[in-house]
């Protein structure tokens, strides 16, 4: 399930794909609109160095170098947000959508701007609820 994000302000395109068994969240770069791509890495790693982030999606550009994404498919209470391009990511509490129930998405956010660059006025997610 490959994400793909294009960063204006840096001309950068960010390649966010599920890879091994666990299944682990890795990111990929190209400076060049996609004719070569950096070695991949994982998104997040913990203090030892190993990764610590499962299936990954929705990678979601918001402008001004500021980027978010959806570890386990909605199954946690938070989200990862960066706002250097992508190189770093911080958990973010994540709205609880359905009390008790996970839930799940796929999808890229909506993202509603404001006219100053980097401003979001809303964020509306699509996805479903596993009964």
């Amino acid at each position: 399930m490959p994400y793909l994000i294009y960063m204006p302000e840096n001309d950068e395109l960010l390649l966010l794909f599920l890879s091994e068994r666990p299944t682990r969240a890795l990111l990929s770069r190209s400076r060049d609109r996609g004719a070569t791509w950096t070695e991949p890495v994982y998104m997040h790693v913990d203090s030892s160095g190993k990764p610590d982030t499962p299936g990954a999606t929705s990678l979601t550009y918001l402008g001004a170098g500021k980027a978010m994404l959806i570890v386990a498919e909605g199954q946690t209470d938070w989200n990862w947000f960066s706002d250097d391009f992508g190189h770093s990511w911080q958990r973010v509490p994540r709205p609880q959508a359905s009390p008790g129930k996970p839930f799940l998405v796929w999808d890229p956010l909506y993202v509603d701007k404001e006219t100053k660059p980097g401003e979001v006025q809303r964020l509306a997610e699509t996805g479903y609820v596993s009964i």
